[in-house]
C-alpha cells in the first residue's frame, strides 16, 4: 500500500470538497509565519576572554555574551519606542535567555574566543518590560543601507572593484539588519565617493529609496599604521540630523577588512533614538486576548493583511482559529486594551468581537433558620438578642 494513490471516490470527503482557492490560501499561510521571533535573536556577539583555565574562560565568555546580547535586545526594542533601555542583572538575563549558539570557537589552555548567538524568550521579555513599565516596539526595523567608503591617499573609493572594504561588507550576511548596494552603473551614477563623504542628502536619500531602506550609514574606513583601521560612521535617517560614531580597529591581522566589518556591525545594530516621541507606540498595559474576524480575499491579499496585523505596534501574537474561503477568525494577543485593538484594526477591515460578559455572580444563599448540624454553633435569628459569651 505504500505510495498507492487512493481513487477519488475513496479519498476523505473533506479533501474532495476543499476549494482549490482555500487550499492555496492554507498553503500560503504556512509561508507567512510571522517573523517576530527574529527580533529576539541577537547574532554576532564576539567574545575573547582569558582566565586561569579554558573552562573558566568559556564560562565567563558565555556570561559576557549573554549580558551584551541583552543590552542589544533592550536597545532594539526600547529605543525605537522613545524609551531608555533598562539595565538587567545577571539573574534577570539568565531568566530571559532561551538558548545560546556558539560558532568560530577557538580555545587555548587559558583563553576562549568565539562568536555567540543568543536567543531570548519573547513572552518572558514582554512580561519583564511590561512589569517594569517600559514602553517597547516589536516592529522590525528596515535594514540600514551601508555605503562603505575606503579613504586612501590617492582618493576615496566606493563602488569600485579596487575597494576591498566594499567587498568585505558584501560578503557579510548581516541577518537582514543591513543592505549593501550592488555597485552597478546606476549606483555609480547616483552617488560618488566625494558626495557620500560630503553628506549629499538628496543623492543619499535617492539611493535609499532604490534599495527600500529607511536609514543610510556612510561607513568610512581609513587605514593606519600596523594594519589598524579607523572607521567613521555617519548615519542618515529621514530629515533627522546626521548621527556620527567612531570605531577603532587595532591591527585586524589575518581578519583584515572582514574583522573590521565584524567590529562595526554591533555599532550599526544599535538603533538611533527617534528625534520625536513616536505616536504609534502604545503605553505598556497588561496583556490581553481578543478574537476578531478578517477578510481573506486572495492568498496574496491575506498574507499582506496578516503581516500588517502582526506588525501593528502592541500586537504580540496572531493565531488562526478558523478559516473559510472568504473569512478568517483570529485570536490576537496584544497590549492595547480592547478599545485600542478595535481602533487599530478598524482601518484594516478587521472586526474585533465584543468581549464576553463576565460570568454572572451566583445568587445569594438564603439564610437557613433550621437546627444547625450537630456540634455546630447556633446562629442568631434576625431580631434576636446576641447571646452573651
Amino acid at each position: 500500500m505504500t505510495g498507492q494513490r487512493l481513487p477519488a471516490a475513496r479519498r476523505p470527503a473533506r479533501f474532495r470538497r476543499l476549494p482549490l482557492a482555500l487550499l492555496a490560501l492554507a498553503l500560503a499561510l504556512l509561508a507567512a509565519v510571522p517573523q517576530a521571533a527574529a527580533q529576539y535573536e541577537i547574532t554576532g556577539n564576539q567574545v575573547d576572554v582569558t582566565a586561569a583555565t579554558a573552562v573558566q574562560a568559556r564560562e565567563r565568555a558565555l556570561a559576557e555574551a549573554q549580558q551584551a546580547a541583552a543590552r542589544r535586545l533592550m536597545e532594539r526594542l526600547v529605543v525605537p519606542a522613545g524609551g531608555t533601555p533598562p539595565r538587567l542583572s545577571a539573574g534577570q538575563v539568565s531568566a530571559l535567555v532561551q538558548d545560546v549558539e556558539v560558532a568560530e570557537e577557538r580555545v587555548t589552555p587559558v583563553r576562549y574566543m568565539a562568536t555567540v548567538t543568543v536567543r531570548f524568550r519573547p513572552e518572558a521579555v514582554r512580561r519583564f518590560l511590561t512589569e517594569q513599565g517600559v514602553a517597547f516596539s516589536e516592529r522590525a526595523a528596515r535594514p540600514v543601507l551601508v555605503l562603505p567608503v575606503l579613504d586612501l591617499p590617492d582618493g576615496p573609493l566606493l563602488f569600485d572593484d579596487r575597494n576591498p572594504w566594499l567587498q568585505a561588507w558584501s560578503e557579510q550576511s548581516g541577518g537582514g539588519a543591513f543592505a549593501v548596494p550592488i555597485g552597478d552603473l546606476a549606483d555609480i551614477t547616483a552617488l560618488s565617493p566625494a558626495q557620500a563623504l560630503a553628506g549629499d542628502r538628496g543623492r543619499i536619500a535617492a539611493l535609499a529609496r532604490r534599495y527600500g531602506t529607511g536609514e543610510v550609514a556612510v561607513v568610512r574606513a581609513t587605514p593606519g599604521s600596523g594594519g589598524a583601521l579607523t572607521v567613521a560612521i555617519t548615519r542618515y535617517s529621514g530629515d533627522d540630523p546626521a548621527s556620527r560614531q567612531r570605531v577603532n580597529v587595532a591591527g585586524p591581522g589575518d581578519g583584515g577588512f572582514a574583522a573590521a566589518v565584524r567590529s562595526t556591525i554591533p555599532v550599526l545594530a544599535r538603533p538611533l533614538p527617534p528625534s520625536r516621541p513616536p505616536a504609534d507606540v502604545p503605553p505598556p498595559v497588561a496583556g490581553g486576548v481578543d478574537r476578531a474576524t478578517a477578510p481573506t480575499g486572495t492568498a496574496e491579499a491575506w498574507i499582506q493583511l496578516r503581516r500588517r496585523i502582526a506588525e501593528t505596534p502592541g500586537v504580540e501574537r496572531v493565531e488562526i482559529e478558523a478559516l473559510s474561503a472568504d473569512r478568517a477568525r483570529l485570536r490576537i494577543a496584544h497590549r492595547l486594551g480592547h478599545d485600542g485593538l478595535r481602533r487599530a484594526m478598524a482601518p484594516l477591515g478587521v472586526e474585533v468581537e465584543a468581549p464576553a460578559p463576565p460570568p454572572a455572580a451566583p445568587p445569594p444563599t438564603a439564610p437557613s433558620y433550621g437546627a444547625p448540624p450537630h456540634g455546630a454553633p447556633s446562629a442568631a435569628r434576625p431580631g434576636a438578642p446576641t447571646p452573651l459569651r
